[in-house]
C-alpha cells in the first residue's frame, strides 16, 4: 500500500495534520500525517496490540513542495519513507502480515473525519495505491509533477 501527495508546511511544532486517514473500525486504520514537521505513519489492525508509528527522517515543513510517499511492505514487515523521490527513512511494521481492512471502509483527506487533526498547510495530488511502489516509479512521478 502507497500513500503519496505534494506537501507543503512551515508548521514545525506538534500538530497531528492528517493527510490521509483511511479507516474499517474503530480498531483498523491507517493514517499518513506530518507531526512537529516530519512525515508520520501510522497503522493498527488491532489496537493497542498490533499498532505501528514511524516517523520519516527530514523535516519538510520548510515552506517549499515536497513529493511525499509513504509506503507499507507487508512482504518485508517495513514503512518506507520517500522524499522528493529519494529514500528518506525506514522503520519495521508490527501490522506485518495483518490485513487493515475489515469492513466498509471510510476515507478523509486534510483531517481526522472532518472534526480534528487538520493539517496545516497545502498539499494536491494527495494518491492511494493499492500496491507497493517501487523507487524507480516514484521517482518518476517526483520527475513527472515536479515544475
Amino acid at each position: 500500500m502507497t500513500v503519496c501527495c505534494w506537501l507543503r508546511s512551515t508548521q514545525t511544532v506538534g500538530l497531528w495534520g492528517r493527510i490521509l486517514i483511511r479507516r474499517t473500525g474503530a480498531s483498523a486504520w491507517y493514517a499518513a500525517s506530518v507531526i512537529s514537521g516530519k512525515l508520520a505513519f501510522e497503522c493498527s489492525n488491532s489496537y493497542p496490540t498490533y499498532y505501528t508509528w514511524i516517523f520519516n527522517n527530514t523535516i519538510i515543513a520548510d515552506g517549499n513542495w515536497h513529493f511525499c510517499c509513504e509506503i507499507r511492505d507487508s512482504s518485508d514487515g517495513k514503512i518506507k519513507f520517500y522524499l522528493d523521490g529519494q529514500p528518506d527513512g525506514v522503520g519495521n511494521d508490527n501490522t506485518a502480515g495483518r490485513s487493515l481492512d475489515y469492513g466498509t471502509p471510510t476515507a478523509y483527506i486534510g483531517s481526522l473525519g472532518g472534526s480534528g487533526n487538520f493539517y496545516n498547510g497545502d498539499f494536491d495530488e494527495v494518491s492511494m495505491y493499492n500496491r507497493v511502489l517501487g523507487a524507480t516509479e516514484i521517482l518518476k512521478l517526483y520527475n513527472l509533477f515536479n515544475i
